[in-house]
C-alpha cells in the first residue's frame, strides 16, 4: 500500500548487495564516522551507515575524494539522518563533491537537514547548503529527503555548476522545505546538466527565481517523471528552466509569476497549471492524495496513469519513488508516483488470478513481500480479502 508523506522515506533501502570486488565498511561499527569509512575504502567499496543521528566533525561537510563508491544507510533515510546542525555564523553542508566524482560515487537513503551557508553572493561557499557539487564532479544522490536548509545564494537542497562535464543524477529524492536567498530553492544549477528522475520538489523558497528548480544549463539538463509542487518564486515559481528538457512531470500549485519557465528546451506530456505549449502536455487536476499533508501519491482514476509519453521506455530497474515498477499498465504515469492497484502483486496493472495465486504462495510470514497487502508483516487472510475488493482482472 503506498500512502506515505513527504517528511518520510519514499524508499526503504533493501538489501545491501556491495559490488563483487567490494568490500563492506561499517559505521560505526569499525568506523566512527561517516568520514572515517570513506577514508579508509577503496574504489568499489560500500559504506554502509547505521540507523542513527550523525552530528559534527566527521558526519558534515563531507567528501568523497574522487573515490568511485556508495555511501548508503543500512535502514533508509527516515532512520538514518546527516543533521549538519549548521548556521550562518557557524556554516555547515552535508555532502561537498568537489573531486571529479562520477556517477559512480553514489550517496543513498539519508537525511540530510540543517545545512546552511553563510550569507553572500555567487561563490559556491554561499551555494550547496544541504549538497555541493562542483568543479565538474557527477555524484548519484539516491533516495535522500533533503529538507531544511538554507543557502545565502543558490541551490539550499543542492546546488551544481560551473562546467558541462558535471552530470550529477538525482534520483527518488524528496526534496523538501528548503530555502535560498537568491536563486534555485530546492536545486540549482548553472553550466552543468543534472538529471532529476522520479523525484518530488515543494515547499521549498527563493528570493528571485526558481523556487523548485532553477536551471542556467547548456542543453542535457534533465527533469523527468517529478511532482514540482507548493514551491515559492517571484518567477518560475515551480520551474526555472534554460535550454532543459522537461517530460512525464506534474508541476502545479507553485506560488509566484509563473509555474514553469522554459526557454529554448521542451516541455512534453506533463501537467502544468495555465497549460504549457508543448506535445502530450496537460492542465488538469492530477488527483494526489493529500498534497497539503505531504501525500503525492496518484488517487485511483488520476488522468496521470497512463499518461506520460508513449514511447518512453525506462530502463529495467528504473523505480518510482516508492521502489515500484516505473511502468505499469500501458504508458509510465505523470509524476514521480507510478499508480499501482494494491493487490497487483505483479505490478501489471490488473488484479487478476496471478496476482491470487502470487498471494496464496507467498501465505504466512512475509515481511516487506509485495503480498503483504496491509503491511503487517503476514500474508493472511485479510491480504486476501483486500485482494478481492480491487480484483479487475
Amino acid at each position: 500500500m503506498k500512502r506515505q508523506l513527504l517528511s518520510a522515506t519514499v524508499i526503504v533501502a533493501g538489501g545491501l548487495t556491495c559490488m563483487a570486488d567490494g568490500a563492506d565498511r561499517l559505521v560505526p561499527q569499525q568506523y566512527p564516522t561517516i568520514q572515517a569509512g570513506i577514508d579508509a575504502a577503496q574504489p568499489g567499496d560500500v559504506v554502509i551507515v547505521a540507523d542513527g543521528t550523525y552530528t559534527g566533525q566527521g558526519n558534515r561537510d563531507i567528501t568523497f575524494d574522487g573515490k568511485a563508491i556508495t555511501v548508503r544507510s543500512a535502514g533508509g533515510p527516515t532512520v538514518c539522518i546527516i543533521d549538519c546542525e549548521g548556521t550562518q555564523e557557524n556554516p555547515h553542508r552535508g555532502f561537498h563533491f568537489g573531486s571529479g566524482e562520477t556517477n559512480a560515487s553514489v550517496v543513498e537513503g539519508f537525511t540530510i537537514c540543517n545545512g546552511s551557508t553563510p550569507q553572500g553572493a555567487i561563490l559556491d561557499e554561499f551555494n550547496g547548503a544541504g549538497i555541493l557539487i562542483n568543479n565538474g564532479s557527477s555524484p548519484t544522490i539516491r533516495n535522500c529527503i533533503i529538507r531544511n536548509n538554507w543557502a545565502g545564494c543558490w541551490g539550499a537542497a543542492i546546488s551544481c555548476g560551473w562546467t558541462a562535464q558535471a552530470q550529477p543524477v538525482i534520483d527518488r529524492c524528496v526534496i523538501v522545505n528548503n530555502v535560498a536567498d537568491d536563486e534555485g530553492g530546492g536545486l540549482f544549477a548553472v553550466g552543468a546538466n543534472p538529471t532529476v528522475l522520479n523525484t518530488v520538489i515543494a515547499n521549498n523558497e527563493a528570493g528571485t527565481a526558481g523556487g523548485g528548480i532553477l536551471n542556467f544549463g547548456v542543453g542535457t539538463f534533465t527533469i523527468r517523471n517529478c511532482t514540482i509542487i507548493n514551491n515559492t518564486a517571484p518567477w518560475g515559481a515551480g520551474v526555472y528552466d534554460w535550454n532543459g528538457t522537461i517530460m512525464n512531470s506534474i508541476i502545479r500549485g507553485n506560488n509566484g509569476d509563473e509555474q514553469a519557465f522554459n526557454t529554448l528546451g521542451s516541455v512534453t506530456y506533463s501537467n502544468i497549471e495555465g497549460g504549457f505549449d508543448g506535445v502530450g502536455n496537460v492542465d488538469v487536476d492530477p488527483m494526489l492524495g493529500n498534497p497539503a499533508k505531504g501525500d503525492v501519491h496518484l488517487l485511483p482514476g488520476s488522468p496521470m496513469i497512463d499518461a506520460g509519453d508513449p514511447s518512453f521506455v525506462p530502463a529495467q530497474d528504473e523505480l518510482d519513488m516508492d521502489g515500484n515498477s516505473r511502468l505499469v499498465g500501458l504508458s509510465v504515469d505523470i509524476g514521480a508516483d507510478e499508480f499501482l492497484l494494491i493487490g497487483d502483486i505483479n505490478e501489471d496493472g490488473v488484479v487478476g488470478v496471478t496476482d491470487l495465486l502470487g498471494l496464496l504462495s507467498a501465505w504466512g510470514p512475509c515481511a516487506g513481500c509485495n503480498a503483504d497487502l496491509n503491511a503487517d508483516q503476514v500474508v493472511n487472510v485479510l491480504d486476501l480479502l483486500l485482494l478481492i475488493s480491487n480484483w479487475s482482472g
